[in-house]
């Protein structure tokens, strides 16, 4: 029997605004920081232990200079953190013609969400990686979502199960791609 998963990235600080625009001009209040995500693996799914294995690139855009939120992302819902690897693609944020900071980073490691398995076998599972700032509150910066925020790896397959639409969460707000 083939069971269904969905993916969520969640992002737990910040208010769900519309897709940012490139290089729109930062308004007052809290800093604004673009992210996405690309999903490129998933295995070890064990439904003893709610937990599975990710690996994933996320990326960040960012105006201030003073931030890099690429380096302060920390993940709220690891299984295993001392096996987490976080791998940054530049050794600083590229500066891009825009004026905008980049950075992409490949995060690898386990993760837990509880699995409702009351309707086994037929049970549908949503496996997700949820960040936030570990500096900045909510007050002082905003995830804004990227035009395309999620990307799939096409050949992603996790036998057993039948892959299903990934999403990105914000604050509640569903932004459906893939």
């Amino acid at each position: 029997m083939l069971r269904r998963w969905f993916f969520a990235g969640v992002l737990t600080w910040g208010a769900a605004l519309a897709p940012a625009a490139q290089g729109a001009a930062a308004p007052c209040g809290p800093e604004r920081v673009v992210v996405g995500a690309y999903l490129n693996d998933l295995h070890n799914l064990e439904l003893k232990s709610h937990s599975y294995s990710v690996d994933l690139y996320l990326w960040f855009r960012w105006r201030n200079p003073k931030l890099n939120p690429a380096a302060s992302f920390e993940l709220t819902n690891p299984y295993e953190l001392w096996g987490h690897v976080r791998t940054p693609t530049y050794e600083k944020p590229a500066k891009l013609p825009g004026g905008e900071f980049y950075q992409v980073v490949r995060v690898q490691g386990r993760f837990s969400r509880k699995l409702r398995l009351d309707n086994y076998p037929f049970d549908r599972q949503t496996l997700a990686v949820e960040l936030e700032d570990s500096i900045l509150d909510a007050g002082e910066l905003v995830y804004v979502l990227d035009e395309a925020p999620l990307a799939v790896n096409p050949e992603l397959e996790l036998p057993g199960f039948v892959i299903g639409l990934s999403m990105i969460l914000s604050r509640g707000r569903t932004v459906l791609v893939a």
